[in-house]
This record gives C-alpha cells, sequence and structure tokens, in this order.
C-alpha cells in the first residue's frame, strides 16, 4: 500500500454537533482527490483534518507512521501547501510579497522568472507591485493560488479554488493545479462543481457522518 496519508476517525465534533464517526479515509502519493458533498456538511472540516490544521479523535498516520504533537508542525510546514476560500492575504504587503512569502519564510531562492511567468498565467502580472487591499475577490484567490503555488510542497490541500471565479480564469486555474497533479504531486480538493471531475483519479462524498471513497479511473 503507497498510502500518504491515513485517517482513522473515530470522532469529529463542534461542541454537541457530531460531524464525523467511526470512519476513514486513505489518499495515496500521487493521488488527486475531490471531495464533495451537501452544503455544511464537513467537506471543509474534513479537509482541515486532511491538512493537520483541525484535530479529531482517532489516528493520522503519514507515510505509514504517526502524527504526533512534536511532529504535526514539521510534517504541515515540510509538505502541506494550502488554499482555503478566502485568500489570507498579507494585507501591509504587495502582491509579489504575498506570493513570495513562503519561499522568504524558509529563506529558499526567489526566481522573479517564475514568478512573473506563473503571474502570467494567472491573469495577475499588471498587479505585482499593487496593494492587496485594492484587489478584488477573484484576484486575491489567484495571488492566493499563485502563493500556494510557488511553495512548491508535495501535497496541495485546496478548497473551492473557482468559487468566485469567472468561467475563463476557472479553467486557467484547474489547469494550473492538473499541471502539479501531473508532477506527481498529491492533490486534495473540495468542490461543488464535477465540471473538473476527469481529472479526480479518487472522489470522496461524505453522508450521514460517514466518508465513503470510490476510484475514479
Amino acid at each position: 500500500m503507497n498510502n500518504i496519508i491515513s485517517l482513522k476517525i473515530d470522532k469529529k465534533a463542534f461542541g454537541d454537533k457530531e460531524i464525523f464517526s467511526n470512519c476513514k479515509i486513505d489518499i495515496k502519493r500521487g493521488d488527486f482527490v475531490t471531495i464533495y458533498g451537501e452544503s455544511g456538511i464537513g467537506k471543509t472540516t474534513l479537509l482541515k483534518m486532511i491538512g493537520l490544521i483541525e484535530s479529531f479523535d482517532g489516528d493520522y498516520l503519514f507515510n505509514r507512521q504517526p502524527v504526533s504533537k512534536k511532529t504535526i508542525e514539521k510534517i504541515r510546514h515540510k509538505h502541506f501547501s494550502y488554499l482555503f476560500q478566502e485568500a489570507l492575504l498579507i494585507p501591509y504587503l504587495n502582491v509579489f510579497d504575498n506570493i513570495v512569502l513562503p519561499l522568504r519564510n524558509e529563506k529558499r531562492k526567489i526566481d522573479n522568472s517564475s514568478i512573473t511567468k506563473l503571474a502570467k498565467e494567472l491573469n495577475i502580472e499588471p498587479l505585482l507591485n499593487k496593494k492587496v487591499t485594492n484587489l478584488s475577490g477573484g484576484e486575491a484567490i489567484r495571488v492566493a493560488i499563485a502563493r500556494a503555488l510557488i511553495a512548491d510542497k508535495d501535497i496541495l490541500v485546496v478548497d473551492e479554488p473557482i468559487g468566485c471565479l469567472d468561467e475563463h480564469n476557472s479553467k486557467i486555474v484547474m489547469n494550473l493545479i492538473e499541471k502539479e497533479h501531473l508532477k506527481g504531486k498529491t492533490i486534495v480538493m473540495v468542490s461543488h462543481s464535477k465540471e473538473f471531475e476527469d481529472m479526480t483519479n479518487q472522489i470522496v462524498m461524505i453522508k450521514d457522518k460517514k466518508i465513503y471513497a470510490k476510484e475514479n479511473n
């Protein structure tokens, strides 16, 4: 078995509201997993559990090794890149500095030509020196996507990446995410749209506090 991530969930609850009970999910290295389900059923919660942001009662194995309080931060920073529904940009930094933030935080080399190329692909090159407080919602999300991709981690955790994008930019973003998958990266994505389902090789449905996974060949 080539599972990079295995969650055995005994229980996940917020107060008295139980979200998951006695279920599990396995993700293989290089999988493209898409999570579906009704609004409010726990898609984002599951995504955050997979991304080591939300805790739960149960077991989490990463590369078949238990994740502990001592190892969680190291695994998260070494292996995961995140894109959530909110862009979560740093308001006092311009677009360029927001994009390269993961590189600066890890003291990695900044390749300006790579940043410019990615910005062109996402139609945000003219915005690189702009304040992020002046961006539209769609522009901000594309900046956040650039930041997540430039971080270049082996697992990309994505929550509704095209929710506020028009059709043209949605296709650009999904093509970039598919390119990451073709490089061998593991993608875990929440989506309400089945338009790009052909990119996915594992479909996960949430229903009645349970997780149902199936291969999508």
